[in-house]
């Protein structure tokens, strides 16, 4: 039992119970071996750092603690639903990446829309001055988990500044702007 606790605490992120960096690539790297198909999802937390230094870090970390609660809840939710396991992991203070084992770009699509519906009811831009962005990535056999990462985090950076639409599909960034990652 003990054993259990500290395994949890050296894998997990305190503020939001998602895996920790180098522990969530491991276990992404183990699941895309037997099931390489899926989406990566990449989550930006705009302005996260500005509502910190204006209402104390203890604030960022209680929307952190909720954003990482509602991704749980999400992935738990489409596990139960599909049997695809998901692998949701905190990149750094306001970068989430979440893979979607066997689902389209469709159904990832669906799953951010659902993300960021939730977040944007529980966080108003207005009150809470945080925006979510997201970026989504199709998994095929050959690409490695950081690669996807990095590809979803181009989408959402390709996301314009005060678009409606806070998401962009990596396969939807013309060729020219493709940067070699």
């Amino acid at each position: 039992e003990r054993e259990a606790e500290q395994y949890r605490k050296n894998t997990t992120d305190g503020v939001t119970g998602l895996y920790g960096f180098r522990a969530g690539l491991e276990y992404l790297e183990e699941c895309r071996k037997e099931r390489p198909e899926g989406v990566m999802l990449s989550l930006y937390l705009d302005r996260l750092k500005e509502s910190d230094e204006k209402n104390g870090i203890v604030f960022g970390d209680m929307i952190l603690e909720e954003i990482g609660g509602i991704i749980r809840e999400d992935c738990r939710t489409l596990t139960e639903k599909t049997g695809c396991r998901t692998v949701a992991l905190r990149l750094n203070r306001d970068e989430i990446a979440l893979w979607l084992e066997d689902q389209s770009g469709e159904q990832g699509k669906a799953f951010v829309l659902g993300l960021l519906e939730k977040a944007g009811a529980e966080f108003g831009e207005e009150t809470f001055a945080l925006r979510i962005r997201a970026g989504l990535a199709l998994g095929k056999q050959k690409q490695s988990g950081e690669r996807l990462i990095r590809m979803a985090k181009l989408a959402w950076n390709s996301v314009p500044a005060g678009a409606k639409r806070q998401y962009m599909s990596y396969e939807d960034i013309s060729e020219k702007d493709r940067t070699d990652l």
